[in-house]
């Protein structure tokens, strides 16, 4: 998940709801592609 808000009360909602990550703006694209990369076990 991509976000705006940075409150720790945001990011445990959102990973009790589903979520595999939770990355808050600013965020370089490189690391989205590393992260997600990660998650689907390609590596970085």
């Amino acid at each position: 998940m991509l976000s705006a808000k940075g409150q720790e009360a945001d990011k445990e909602k959102a990973m009790n709801l589903g979520a595999d990550e939770f990355m808050t703006k600013p965020f370089s694209p490189a690391g989205v592609v590393s992260r997600v990369r990660e998650l689907l076990g390609q590596g970085a």
